[in-house]
Formats: C-alpha cells, structure tokens, sequence
C-alpha cells in the first residue's frame, strides 16, 4: 500500500479484500488499525477476568457455552457489517465483544 496523490494503491497479490482495504485504514487513517487492534486485546484482559469469575459461580459448561455463543454472535455481526468507513466503529466495538470470550476457549 502506498500514500500518492492519486489516492491509495493496495498489494492485493495475497489477500484480495482485508478488513484495512474496507475500512481504508491508510494514510491519515492509519490509527484505526492500532485502535482495533488494541480494543481487541483490551477485550482479551476484560473477558479473561469475566469469565474467570462466571465460570467460578455459574460452572465451566455455562461459561464455555456463552463463550461460544458470544463469538457465534459477535463474529457473525463483524463480518456482515457493510465495507464502509464510517461503520468503524461498530467493527472496533465489534472487536472489543468478540475478544471477550476468546480466553475462554483454553479454559
């Protein structure tokens, strides 16, 4: 990818479409990667805590059950969400959701 005057050109030899060509996380934009990248990681603490706790009062099957149906839910939404920059912040929020129970799986 690279910042010319006659706008974006994207290396679309590996991956035709990704998440930074649909949102156009380039040139003055490029922040937003960092920030998705982070709220997803931000979501990985929160839900390791969460979950920590959930599974201690309500058992491990519940809280591997809704950990499942939490990324069921929130990874289909971020994946139907329409290519458009200015619905970014539903994808980072998106992000945020589907991070939480990914500490789960391991448990």
């Amino acid at each position: 990818m690279s910042c010319g005057p006659s706008g974006w050109v994207f290396d679309q030899s590996l991956f035709p479409v990704t998440a930074v060509t649909d949102f156009v996380m380039v040139c003055g934009d490029d922040w937003k990667r960092s920030t998705a990248q982070s709220l997803y990681m931000f979501g990985m603490l929160v839900g390791s805590f969460a979950f920590g706790s959930f599974a201690d009062h309500a058992g491990r099957r519940a809280a591997l059950v809704t950990a499942a149906a939490m990324l069921a839910i929130a990874g289909t939404v971020c994946a139907l969400l329409p290519a458009n920059p200015t619905v970014f912040p539903a994808f980072a929020a998106m992000r945020f959701v589907d991070a939480e129970p990914c500490t789960e799986k391991s448990s």
